[in-house]
């Protein structure tokens, strides 16, 4: 009987400490610069455990970092949100939330084109309607932004100046878009 109480306390001793070492490796990683690497060691930890905080923000941290494509920044505000989502509710996870959204409705806004109209016929409507849900979209995520960044003020009043520089970034962003729609119809 005792030995059948010992497998899942060694068990759950091995994986933990194979959970630690995967957040060593992607740490060490991270700070070499290894961005790929960063990211593949956190999410073994993140598989492990899928509530591991510190796995995430690394992992949070290498996605963001360099030149993050679409992929890399939805990932990023997936894992933040599951941090926020399990109590980590602190003024640097929402700032860096809030980064990602911007980055992201930024990359949209930027980078995600409506198909050219090639086409013989001089209706446009089907061009019009998908690059105004491209604007549309980078439009949610510069909002999702500014919630965010607030909600980092809130918590922590001391990066009111610098969020405030951000908020207002973001504002000219969604009205600089709104503009760009309506020049579409």
């Amino acid at each position: 009987m005792k030995k059948l109480l010992l497998i899942p306390i060694v068990l759950f001793s091995f994986l933990s400490f194979a959970q630690e070492d995967y957040v060593k490796k992607a740490n060490d990683n991270l700070e070499r610069g290894n961005r790929r690497g960063a990211i593949e060691m956190a999410t073994k930890a993140i598989e492990q455990n899928p509530n591991n905080n510190e796995a995430l923000w690394i992992r949070v941290r290498a996605l963001l970092s360099g030149d993050p494509r679409e992929e890399q920044l939805n990932n990023a505000i997936s894992d933040l949100n599951q941090m926020i989502s399990s109590g980590v509710e602190t003024a640097k996870v929402y700032t860096m939330l809030g980064v990602a959204e911007y980055e992201l409705g930024g990359y949209i806004y930027r980078w995600k084109k409506a198909k050219e109209n090639t086409g013989f016929s001089d209706d446009n409507s089907a061009y019009i309607k998908e690059q105004t849900a491209y604007y549309n979209e980078a439009v949610n995520h510069y909002e999702s932004s500014i919630k965010a960044y607030k909600k980092a003020v809130e918590i922590d009043i001391s990066k009111t100046e610098s969020l405030t520089y951000k908020v207002k970034d973001a504002e000219r962003y969604i009205q600089e878009v709104r503009e760009k729609i309506k020049e579409l119809k």
